[in-house]
Formats: C-alpha cells, sequence, structure tokens
C-alpha cells in the first residue's frame, strides 16, 4: 500500500565527483512539534535531510518556533508543524481518516512557506514494517522517514512548483520506500531545486487534491 504525500494542499542526484557547493545561505526550518521529539528520532531526521539536500547545494539550519527569544536573521524561512507523536513507542490502533503524509499550503494560488507532516499517520503506513526492525533501530528508521516527507514538501516550497515526479516528490509513497537505504530526488527533480522560477502562482484546481492510496 502508499499513502498519497499529497493532501489538504501540496503536500538529486550529486554532481559528478560528490555534492554541489552551496551557493545560497541555508533555508531556517523552524519546527512545531506537538509532542517533544526524541534524540535518537530528531539526530536521523536532521542527518537524513540534510544528505537529501545537499548534493543539490541546499543547506538547513533547524530552530525551535518555541523559542521566542530568538533573534536571529534568516534569509529564508519555512516553518514545518509535526502532528501526532514522531516516536515508534507509540502504536497507532486506529485507521487515519486521510492518508496524506504531508502537506505544504497554498494562498490564492501561491505556494507558502509552511508544512506540515502527519506522524501519527506515517506511523500508520510504517507501523507493522518498523516492527520487524530490530527495537534499537526503529527510531533512527523512523526519523529518516520523516525527513523525506520533509523533503517532499521543502521540494514544493523551494522550486515552487505543484507539479510531482519519479523521486522524493513523487505523489505517493510505500512503506519499502520510507525505509529504504536511499530515496533521493531525481535528476529533474534536482534541476527544479537548483532552478527555481523567482515567483510562481498556481491555477486554482477545480476540485481538492486527490488524497487517495494506490496500490
Amino acid at each position: 500500500m502508499k499513502f498519497a504525500i499529497l493532501a489538504l494542499a501540496l503536500s538529486v542526484w550529486p554532481a559528478p565527483g560528490g555534492s554541489l557547493p552551496s551557493t545560497t545561505p541555508p533555508i531556517t526550518i523552524y519546527t512545531n512539534f506537538q509532542h517533544e521529539l526524541t534524540v535518537p528520532v530528531e539526530r536521523a531526521m536532521e542527518t537524513e535531510l540534510a544528505s537529501i539536500l545537499r548534493p543539490v547545494g541546499v543547506d538547513v539550519e533547524w530552530r525551535s518556533l518555541n523559542a521566542g527569544d530568538d533573534n536571529r536573521v534568516a534569509a529564508e524561512i519555512v516553518v514545518v508543524t509535526f502532528r501526532g507523536a514522531c516516536e515508534t513507542q507509540t502504536q497507532t490502533l486506529f485507521q487515519p481518516e486521510s492518508n496524506g503524509l504531508g502537506w505544504t499550503h497554498l494562498s490564492d494560488g501561491e505556494i507558502l512557506p509552511f508544512a506540515e507532516v502527519d506522524c501519527d499517520r506515517m506511523r500508520a503506513l510504517m507501523q507493522s514494517s518498523l516492527f520487524r526492525l530490530p527495537a534499537a533501530d526503529r527510531a533512527a528508521a523512523f526519523g529518516r522517514a520523516i525527513a523525506r516527507v520533509m523533503a517532499h514538501e521543502l521540494y514544493h516550497i523551494l522550486a515552487r512548483t505543484m507539479r510531482h515526479g519519479s523521486g522524493l516528490s513523487k505523489p505517493a509513497y510505500s512503506a519499502q520506500e520510507l525505509l529504504a537505504d536511499e530515496f533521493v530526488f531525481d535528476a529533474r527533480e534536482a534541476k527544479a531545486l537548483r532552478n527555481p522560477p523567482k515567483t510562481f502562482h498556481a491555477p486554482k484546481p477545480a476540485a481538492g487534491p486527490s488524497e487517495t492510496a494506490t496500490r
């Protein structure tokens, strides 16, 4: 089963010889967690996201939205809200009403720098696969999966596009893809991230985006 990444709104190849050097200031990601994140999940999430974005010359720095005394300047900001419990100890005993794992918001056809990740829905998709892993490996695996959903939403924001591709920007993920040793942007997605348009206004759809899971 695959769960759609696209829900209420929108939801790389390295250069030969290694990663592309970053030529722009880092993207500042402000995080907002409904529940406190465990250290192993957080560490794996941050490491995996860096490994996905660095090859296309995108660096990130992390800040908490709850740190009210943070007055540092940021060149570009993205706010990511994490819904549910982003950890592996909680068992999901319900079937989520929607199968969207992440969202990126639109307003008047413009992509906004606000994204959401639903950890409870992710765990519902991955739970049986996670429990086949050794207990010591589950938190890191879940953290990497969260980073991959984040990367999908960041792709829409940074590349300023509603389109999906065949790599990390594909519209639906399976548990196997989220837990795979490697899951990256394809060449076309990487090009879009390296050369985004300056502005983008999406046409208003006649109907809401699909939330249908594919098999």
